[in-house]
């Protein structure tokens, strides 16, 4: 069973979920395309499509899908639950390389590697205590690495 069959399979006596409140208001499609994408994140609606996390939102899911999420719930915040969640091998290599690269955002990390925020936090603070001076502080949002001199 992959994830979108666990949020979609109709047993009346689940819970209702972040994906129902999507999927009644904007549509099933819409609800996939989030669940797809973001995944294992947390995500803040924008008010409008014109914002950095809009235009992220519509390269992901479309500019119509995210004009009616905009106009459904604007400025709320969804944890997008990561359902069937199974490991990798090389994951936490992959994420510590992206990480050390300082090109890519938590958030960035996160969907590259179909993980939570979350996770990719705990990698990094896993590799920090195992690895002091290895991050700047000045900058814990986008990691980058502490120059030598």
């Amino acid at each position: 069973m992959n994830s979108m069959e666990i949020f979609q399979n109709g047993d009346p006596s689940r819970p209702w979920t972040v994906y129902d409140d999507i999927a009644e208001h904007c549509g099933k499609d819409i609800a996939i395309a989030m669940f797809e994408e973001f995944a294992g994140i947390q995500i803040k609606i924008p008010r409008t499509v014109d914002t950095p996390i809009g235009r992220t939102l519509s390269n992901a899911i479309g500019n119509e899908a995210v004009k009616k999420l905009c106009e459904t719930f604007p400025g709320d915040s969804f944890y997008l639950p990561q359902q069937g969640y199974s490991e990798s091998k090389g994951r936490k290599g992959r994420i510590i390389k992206l990480l050390l690269s300082g090109d890519c955002t938590t958030l960035d990390i996160a969907r590259i590697e179909g993980v939570s925020e979350r996770y990719v936090r705990m990698v990094r603070s896993k590799y920090r205590k195992a690895h002091p001076n290895t991050f700047s502080d000045a900058n814990k949002a986008q990691v980058r690495p502490v120059p030598t001199q």
